[in-house]
């Protein structure tokens, strides 16, 4: 494996760690009765979150992670249908 190759390989494998891990933590922080215990586990979704945010970033400036602009009329279309499930 050539050194593109690992990077490309850790930082993939980081990004997908980091969404399993922030699942947890929200899960945990959703479900926790004690009020300080509740803070700390957003307080570290929320680093979390940051630390997706950079590794996305990474990888996607580098071009090894893709994703495609939603159309704006699919947005529409999408909040429409989250909206009427609220409603």
């Amino acid at each position: 494996m050539n050194l593109k190759m690992d990077e490309q390989y850790f930082l993939t494998d980081a990004l997908t760690s980091e969404k399993n891990i922030s699942g947890l933590y929200n899960t945990f922080a959703s479900e926790c009765v004690n009020t300080n215990l509740k803070k700390t586990f957003l307080d570290i979704l929320k680093d979390n979150h940051a630390m997706q945010t950079y590794i996305f970033n990474e990888l996607t400036s580098r071009g090894w992670y893709s994703v495609t602009q939603a159309e704006d009329n699919k947005i529409s279309q999408t909040r429409t249908k989250f909206e009427n499930k609220i409603n």
